[in-house]
C-alpha cells in the first residue's frame, strides 16, 4: 500500500471513530434521514469563525477561567436558537448542512428543535454533568485542619 493510500485509510478511520450516525425522523414516522455528527467544543466555533456576534459575549465569559460563571437560562429564546444552529453546523459531519434547504443541503430550518437540543445536550455532556460541582456555596468552606491533629507525632 503506497503512502497516499494508507493515508486515506487512516484519515477515513480517524473520521468514523469521531462521529456517530443519528436518524431525523420525519412527521409520517417512516422516512428517515441519517445525520453524522462529531462532537466539538466551544474552542472549535472560535477557532472557525461560527459564534454569532450576540454570544461572544457568552463565550468570554465561558473562557474566562475561574470566577467566571455562565449559566444557559441567562440566554433568550433567539441567543439560545443562534447556538443551537452554530453547534449543528459545526459537528454535522453529513449530509452538507445549510441554513436554509436546498438540493444540495440539508437546512437547519429542516431539523427539528428536540434533535437540536439532544444534539447539544449531546456535545456538552461532560459540561453539564460537572455543573452541580461548579454551584459555589453561600461562603467559604470550614478551614483545615492543623497538621498535628490528622495522625499522631512520629516518635
Amino acid at each position: 500500500m503506497n503512502d497516499l493510500a494508507l493515508l486515506r485509510k487512516q484519515l477515513e478511520s480517524f473520521r468514523q471513530a469521531n462521529q456517530v450516525e443519528i436518524f431525523i425522523t420525519a412527521e409520517d414516522g417512516e422516512t428517515r434521514i441519517p445525520m453524522q455528527i462529531r462532537k466539538i467544543g466551544i474552542e472549535d466555533l472560535m477557532f472557525f469563525g461560527k459564534i454569532p456576534d450576540a454570544l461572544s459575549g457568552m463565550v468570554q465569559k465561558m473562557l474566562g477561567g475561574a470566577g467566571a460563571a455562565f449559566d444557559l437560562n441567562d440566554l433568550n429564546i433567539g441567543e439560545m436558537g443562534e447556538l443551537f444552529n452554530a453547534v449543528m453546523l459545526a459537528c454535522t459531519q453529513w449530509p452538507p448542512l445549510a441554513a436554509e434547504g436546498d438540493d444540495e443541503h440539508f437546512g437547519l430550518d429542516e431539523i427539528p428543535f428536540t434533535v437540536k437540543e439532544a444534539v447539544f445536550s449531546w456535545v456538552n455532556g461532560e459540561a453539564i454533568a460537572l455543573e452541580p460541582f461548579r454551584k459555589k456555596s453561600g461562603g467559604d468552606g470550614p478551614s483545615a485542619l492543623p497538621g498535628e491533629d490528622i495522625r499522631p507525632s512520629a516518635e
